[in-house]
């Protein structure tokens, strides 16, 4: 049963004619390497990934996503087991418009950590940008189920308004 959304809609107006590119897209700065993956490769293999990483996410950062990607798939190479690497991939590929494919790398995250709020919360916006509220409120609640405190509420009230027009 959907909820009556009319205060929803109404908070949300300024919202609804939103560009999808002014959703704001974090580059994670963390490369974490999950415990149970420590053991995978020597040191400095992981560390050769990390610094890949780090690469990815200057070109990200400067807006040179073809070489950010480049760089996040290098990493990927060597190491695929860290989640942060996936996320920012798939933030880069989003920021790209290529929402499909940047939802297998945040399927990616969540496989490797399912407590991560910000997975979700990525995956739902790129539903949205691909107009899949269905799918895009089940990805925000998950978000929103481990964070409470997230930013993902507009994007559940989006998915909802959506969901609820004829």
């Amino acid at each position: 049963m959907i909820p009556n959304i009319n205060p929803i809609k109404s908070a949300l107006t300024p919202f609804l004619g939103f560009d999808s590119k002014k959703i704001p897209t974090k580059i994670s700065d963390k490369f974490i390497v999950l415990p149970e993956y420590k053991d995978e490769l020597p040191v400095s293999e992981i560390k050769i990934a990390e610094s890949y990483y780090y690469k990815a996410n200057k070109f990200a950062l400067s807006k040179n996503y073809g070489k950010a990607l480049d760089y996040y798939n290098k990493s990927i190479a060597i190491f695929p087991n860290v989640p942060n690497v996936w996320n920012n991939k798939g933030n880069v590929l989003s920021l790209l418009n290529k929402e499909e494919d940047a939802i297998l790398s945040y399927n990616k995250a969540i496989e490797l950590s399912p407590n991560d709020s910000d997975w979700y919360f990525n995956k739902a916006k790129s539903f949205i940008k691909l107009r899949k509220y269905s799918e895009a409120l089940e990805a925000v609640n998950k978000s929103i189920e481990l964070n409470p405190e997230s930013s993902a509420w507009i994007e559940k009230g989006l998915s909802l308004i959506h969901i609820s027009e004829p």
